[in-house]
């Protein structure tokens, strides 16, 4: 999904009230966490085997700054480990490593051990960095470098690739600005192989208030796509145009997809797909209480779309069924059970698939809020089984 796509799907998102659905499973609460124990057990015939164990280590302020995961194989004597994974991070220095080493190789005995390193400058201790540098395997060797440059906010305002494996380098350079609010106005890429520099990107957008997007134009390589979205005095939503395209070398635009939804109190109304000009799909919206229909209507069939909602409390903060259909057919059902104190004990979380061999997914946590299980089933056959424990600092003393 590309960026333009992107924005409208969280515009649909918003607008088709499913936000509780996004927020139906806790992010793991690393609360006074200090260490988590994670392994992964897949599993035969009934038998569990040993597929990867995960140590990872946390400072005070629920930073990590350690963590190491083997992966194992099965030999003669039971599992051995096959790869290797270690990270390091200091945050003091926001400097930190990792690197990947293959230990063995069970069907290419001959193969040698082989380790890569990667170096890195943390923005803000987590998944932001200032520069990444890779190094080849069993070398000191750059092989890419990446370099970040953020604003004030913390918004990356530009992005260099440099890949050391081509003679000449090669890079790409990305460029982006944003409005008051730090919604992306201009986002552009370069591409550069040492004797060519070509733009990769090229995407604009304008807004309302500089809050709500009212249009925003552009392509990646050949592909292109624009988005307009209009609203009323009371800046609610009242249609939206998706145009999606190719883009020749020299610049041409070639339309090749339109999709145009109205809406009425910011929710949809109607939705008409268009592809080489030929009308291929209309969606009409229907909502009832807890409930949200689609009637779709294509050259070849019409069918009903259906998500259904049940919850715990009247307020409806506390989700407990969620059903949802694709092509008019049961497709996904989530469960979830809370204790008394409204924390979710299990999520559960269901994938029906046309070949009978449904995907369910069980996810058991603890008071904490934190999962403790999670079990994958294929046809109601356990296939894998992640197990989490977990350490916890000494609860700090009121003064």
């Amino acid at each position: 999904m590309n960026y333009y796509y992107l924005i409208c799907f969280v515009l649909f998102f918003n607008f088709w009230g499913s936000s509780s659905i996004l927020n139906a499973q806790p992010q793991r609460n690393l609360d006074s966490v200090q260490t988590i124990i994670h392994t992964t057990y897949k599993y035969k015939n009934g038998v569990p085997q040993l597929s990867m164990t995960k140590e990872s280590v946390y400072d005070t302020n629920a930073i990590l700054i350690r963590q190491d995961r083997y992966h194992y194989m099965a030999v003669d004597t039971g599992f051995a480990p096959r790869t290797h994974y270690s990270f390091e991070y200091n945050p003091a220095r926001k400097l930190g490593s990792y690197y990947t080493e293959q230990l063995t190789h069970s069907d290419k005995p001959k193969r040698q051990y082989s380790k890569q390193l990667s170096k890195f400058k943390s923005y803000d201790h987590e998944h932001k960095r200032e520069w990444v540098r890779l190094y080849k395997k069993n070398s000191n060797l750059m092989l890419r470098q990446v370099e970040k440059t953020f604003d004030k906010n913390g918004f990356p305002t530009q992005t260099k690739t440099t890949n050391y494996d081509t003679s000449p380098p090669n890079s790409s350079l990305e460029k982006v600005s944003r409005n008051a609010l730090g919604n992306i106005t201009n986002w552009e890429s370069f591409d550069d192989d040492g004797d060519t520099k070509m733009q990769a990107r090229s995407f604009q957008a304008t807004y309302k208030n500089d809050s709500l997007l009212l249009q925003s134009t552009g392509y990646l390589y050949h592909n292109w796509n624009q988005v307009i979205n209009k609203y009323d005095r009371y800046n609610q939503l009242k249609k939206t145009i998706l145009r999606a395209g190719t883009r020749d070398s020299n610049g041409k635009v070639k339309r090749t997809d339109q999709t145009i939804t109205t809406y009425k109190y910011n929710l949809p109304v109607k939705t008409i797909e268009k592809r080489l000009n030929k009308k291929v799909k209309t969606i009409t919206y229907t909502f009832n209480d807890n409930e949200e229909i689609q009637l779709v209507v294509t050259p070849e069939k019409t069918y009903e779309e259906k998500k259904t909602y049940v919850y715990l409390d009247s307020s409806k903060q506390l989700l407990t069924t969620y059903t949802e259909t694709l092509e008019g057919q049961p497709f996904v059902r989530k469960e979830i059970t809370y204790d008394t104190t409204s924390k979710i004990q299990t999520y559960t979380e269901i994938e029906y698939r046309k070949n009978g061999k449904d995907w369910k997914t069980v996810k058991t946590y603890n008071n904490r809020g934190n999962y403790t299980h999670i079990d994958f089933f294929i046809a109601d056959k356990l296939n894998k089984r992640d197990v989490y424990t977990y350490t916890y600092f000494p609860k700090k003393e009121e003064d």
